[in-house]
């Protein structure tokens, strides 16, 4: 039961990391995207810990679409 459960979550982690390699920024990754280019302890609307989150991921695999995503990716699985 076990290694069932860690077969499906590595296949769906992998099919939505292909998923976000054709996938676009929407909206508000754009806008967490700016954050994190310009890192603050607060942010007017939100906490800042997306934009640390993304700002870790590019500084580590550059700035893609993908790593933008990556952060998210990872939280949910």
């Amino acid at each position: 039961m076990k290694r069932r459960f860690w077969i499906i979550l590595g296949a769906v982690t992998v099919i939505h990391g292909l998923i976000n390699l054709y996938m676009g920024l929407g909206d508000d990754e754009v806008y967490h995207w700016v954050w994190s280019n310009h890192l603050a302890l607060s942010y007017y609307d939100h906490p800042p810990m997306v934009a640390y989150v993304i700002w870790f991921f590019t500084r580590i695999f550059g700035s893609s679409f993908f790593t933008v995503h990556l952060g998210a990716l990872l939280s949910v699985t």
